[in-house]
Formats: C-alpha cells, sequence, structure tokens
C-alpha cells in the first residue's frame, strides 16, 4: 500500500458522493446537501478530484480508484 493513505469517514463520505456525481448518479446540488457545502465548492472538489482521477489513471493504467483510498498527491 505504499503511495496510499486510508481516509477518514468524512472523507470516505465526500470520495463516494464525489464519484456518484462523477457516475451522474447524484447531480452536484444533491452532493451540496448531502455533503453539507456549497455547489461552487462540490465543483471545486469535482475539479480537484478529475485532476487526481486522471493521474492515477495515467501512473497505474488501471480503470477505477478503490473505494475509499486515494494516492496521495504531495499535496498538503
Amino acid at each position: 500500500m505504499e503511495g496510499m493513505v486510508p481516509l477518514n469517514k468524512r472523507e470516505q463520505k465526500r470520495l463516494m458522493v464525489l464519484n456518484y456525481v462523477e457516475k451522474g448518479k447524484m447531480r452536484g446540488g444533491e452532493a451540496a446537501v448531502v455533503l453539507g457545502i456549497s455547489l461552487r465548492h462540490v465543483r471545486r472538489l469535482l475539479a480537484d478530484y478529475r485532476r487526481e482521477l486522471w493521474g492515477w489513471h495515467m501512473a497505474t493504467g488501471e480503470g477505477s480508484l478503490p473505494m475509499f483510498w486515494i494516492a496521495v498527491s504531495g499535496k498538503g
């Protein structure tokens, strides 16, 4: 599991909701309500999520992120 970190419950929920939005199973407004944040913040998180997801795909060549785990990006 080198380069991987376990996520706390809040981060797990956020990742799961962003994954639903990305796959079209949930809309941004619904995600904002579920996460208790603004739609603008959801959009910002999605942009970051997509950048991280793209980098992860390029680095590993795999089809999807493992649930509740995320690659360490080096950002603080």
